[in-house]
């Protein structure tokens, strides 16, 4: 049997065909094949459960998702208590059509790796904020059957596949690096030097500084004074403020460094930059 995963047609939409919510204890069902092109999507609301897929077993618990190509020999195992909702996707034209399944993989091209990697099953292990999404698509099917509505949101849910199936988990460096600058974003205004920033992290302050350097691009300090200078420009075009005072009030206490520094970054003096950007 071919395993590949086929859009039939590039003026195809995706559309539901079959909505499931079952509240399940033991259930072993028979082997069943959907239309080619099909899609299931499984949420598992609670408890867990396990899909075989053509005798390749995909064990899935609360709050994960398995994307089934619902054209290969597939079926639902529980052996314990599980609420499971199941969206059976087929392949259908829409006059007008937009959102194509084209349209969509060219809009976004991981889409498409995402699809031909759906051999057989795929396990996206936390899903939770793409349950919302199915749940407006299971009221829609039960009152209304919009079909260009459940389209929109069938490809925003094949959006947030592909976006987090794209996303990989954050190495320890980046961590700390997103971790000192949220201690900036805060206490820009009071930070007296790197070493306060390094007792923040609990890190060496030269290690520190190299990390950050190479996962940002600019060194430890200079992001603090950028930051600093973004708030001052803010205040110049948007407060009352005199600019006599707003040096001390980033974190600047000298006014001949601040006019220094803001003339560097922005090309012009404080004053100058207020004249021109002032909202009235």
């Amino acid at each position: 049997m071919n395993y590949e995963y086929e859009i039939l047609d590039a003026a195809n939409v995706l559309l539901p065909e079959e909505i499931f919510y079952l509240n399940l204890t033991h259930h072993d069902m028979e082997y069943h094949v959907h239309a080619p092109g099909s899609v299931e999507l499984n949420y598992i609301v609670d408890g867990e459960c396990f899909y075989d897929i053509d005798s390749e077993i995909f064990p899935v618990k609360k709050r994960s998702l398995i994307l089934v190509n619902g054209h290969i020999p597939h079926k639902l195992i529980c052996t314990s208590p599980c609420i499971n909702m199941s969206i059976n996707c087929y392949q259908h034209t829409l006059s007008p059509n937009f959102g194509t399944l084209c349209d969509l993989t060219t809009a976004y091209p991981a889409l498409t790796s995402v699809l031909d990697s759906l051999k057989t099953g795929i396990i996206l292990p936390n899903a939770k904020n793409i349950y919302p999404l199915m749940q407006l698509i299971f009221h829609e099917f039960g009152h209304g059957k919009d079909p260009y509505y459940m389209n929109l949101l069938l490809n925003n849910v094949l959006i947030l596949i592909q976006k987090q199936m794209s996303t990989t988990d954050p190495t320890p460096a980046q961590i700390y690096v997103e971790k000192v600058k949220n201690y900036i974003h805060y206490h820009y205004f009071s930070i007296k030097d790197i070493d306060e920033i390094a007792d923040f992290a609990a890190l060496n302050k030269v290690y520190l500084q190299k990390i950050f350097k190479r996962e940002t691009g600019t060194t430890l300090w200079n992001y603090l004074t950028r930051f600093r200078l973004d708030k001052a420009a803010y205040l110049l075009c948007n407060s009352d403020i005199p600019i006599g005072d707003i040096d001390e009030m980033i974190g600047i206490n000298s006014r001949q460094n601040f006019y220094l520094l803001f003339k560097k970054i922005y090309g012009m003096s404080p004053s100058e930059y207020k004249r021109i950007h002032k909202k009235s």
